[in-house]
């Protein structure tokens, strides 16, 4: 009976080993993801892509990714950006968006980032730890946003927050990073639609449940949005970020001010002058009374 018992759980173990193995590599896993926000702008809304967001996982896109998690709390998944790392005090601080959080209460503990990336490579499975939510918007609408914090075992990447006066040129390709549908982190193509009174509009691999609190990276590096509506879940609609003035205004209402002040180092390994040529994106279908803002 003894040896009966010691197979099974022999087994057990495999079993639970191989699935695992198995969700990390699908692009879609079975894991609950915090609904997104529907949201549908009164400029234009409805499809306006052919086909479903493309994920890239390549090497030419690592850098984009490494600085992206993924984040649990209570059951379910949504994304995260490291967007400054403290070397002296091994302080990594990450931002996300705020409706992964139920209340204060549920934001105070229980909360995980997990790592896909460390130092250019991907782990073989990712890797968990814990972290704590600093400041946080709850119910926030505009300025849904949180922003949170963790110690890494390693010296990690981040993509600091660009200025305010960034400017969101209509039909330029950013990068969107996330875990869509809660599977692995992955990097997206999006164009600036564009930048409204609440919102920064976009399209092309609108983002879906999972990608929320991802970050929008500029190709050389800048944060300059957070992933919080979508027009359509199935990825074929317009994406909504929190725009860089809200940001701004967030952190310095939660004294965290001091993170828009960190200059963009050569230690932080953001090599990522080199422009991306295959970019692969669908054409998609713009709304007829699309007008790019001047």
């Amino acid at each position: 009976m003894s040896r009966f018992k010691t197979l099974v759980g022999t087994f057990s173990i495999f079993l639970a080993l191989f699935c695992g193995s198995l969700a990390y590599q699908q692009d879609n896993i079975n894991c609950a993801t915090i609904p997104m926000p529907h949201y549908s702008s009164p400029n234009f809304s409805g499809i306006v892509a052919n086909k479903a967001p493309e994920p890239h996982r390549d090497e030419s896109v690592i850098k984009y990714m490494e600085p992206s998690l993924r984040i649990h709390k209570t059951g379910v998944y949504g994304s995260g950006t490291i967007c400054y790392f403290d070397k002296a005090k091994n302080i990594a601080y990450v931002i996300s968006c705020a409706h992964l959080f139920r209340s204060e209460n549920d934001a105070k503990d229980g909360v995980i980032v997990e790592a896909f990336y460390k130092n250019g490579k991907k782990l073989s499975t990712p890797q968990s730890f814990k972290a704590e939510v600093i400041a946080v918007k709850i119910g926030g609408y505009a300025d849904d946003i949180s922003l949170l914090k963790f110690t890494p075992d390693w010296e990690p990447t981040y993509f600091p927050i660009a200025k305010s006066d960034y400017n969101y040129e209509p039909g330029k390709i950013l990068f969107s990073t996330g875990c869509d549908n809660a599977s692995e982190v992955a990097c997206y193509y999006i164009k600036i639609l564009q930048l409204e009174q609440t919102f920064l509009a976009t399209i092309e691999n609108s983002p879906r449940p999972g990608r929320s609190g991802g970050g929008l990276i500029t190709e050389d590096g800048w944060f300059v949005g957070i992933c919080v509506r979508t027009s359509d879940v199935g990825g074929y609609g317009t994406g909504y970020y929190v725009k860089l003035q809200t940001i701004h205004e967030f952190l310095k209402n939660k004294d965290f001010g001091w993170l828009l002040e960190v200059s963009k180092k050569q230690q932080n390994k953001l090599l990522l002058s080199i422009p991306i040529v295959d970019r692969n994106m669908p054409q998609g279908n713009y709304p007829q009374d699309y007008v790019p803002v001047p």
